[in-house]
């Protein structure tokens, strides 16, 4: 009525914590890790440190999914119950992990790298790869700075597949591996 509008903002005061791995148990630095409300809500992101650690706040009790991505590797996802049971819990399977959450990446056997080049073979930096098997499973990644890239796949018939960054206009095609 007098065209004031108020918003108000929750408090994320409820902290998941835990640490990202490989199949050999070893801890991954660099790895996105983001959480969101099922059903609802934008999702809040973080990276894990050195020692594979992260750590993200919630500001309500209820079910989550959260997932971890790196370049070329498949991204893992689980469903998460984050309680109030004499302070915040979190449940993945059923079981209390509040103490010992960990997501783990699994590095696949084979590794297809390659450089995307435009027309006069120049490196293109920033440009989405991905992976696509016969069975519709997808790895996605990124080149790096001078055009190079690794995806990180299990066995079978792959296509890869490049995008340019809308900076550039050469025409890319995929091929099979």
């Amino acid at each position: 009525s007098n065209g004031t509008i108020t918003y108000t903002f929750a408090t994320a005061n409820k902290t998941i914590t835990g640490t990202v791995k490989d199949g050999s148990g070893n801890a991954l630095a660099n790895v996105e890790v983001f959480v969101h409300r099922q059903g609802f809500g934008a999702s809040i992101f973080t990276q894990t440190n050195t020692l594979g650690v992260f750590s993200l706040g919630v500001s309500d009790y209820g079910i989550y999914e959260i997932g971890a991505m790196m370049d070329g590797m498949p991204p893992v996802m689980k469903n998460i119950d984050v309680k109030n049971e004499s302070g915040t819990k979190v449940y993945a399977d059923g079981k209390d992990v509040t103490s010992n959450f960990v997501l783990t990446l699994k590095k696949a056997s084979y590794t297809i790298s390659g450089k995307v080049l435009d027309s006069s073979s120049n490196g293109i930096g920033y440009a989405s790869v991905m992976g696509i098997d016969a069975n519709g499973n997808t790895v996605f990644g990124q080149t790096s700075s001078d055009g190079s890239y690794n995806l990180f796949v299990d066995n079978g018939t792959w296509t890869a597949r490049a995008e340019l960054p809308s900076s550039k206009t050469d025409a890319c095609g995929t091929w099979s591996k």
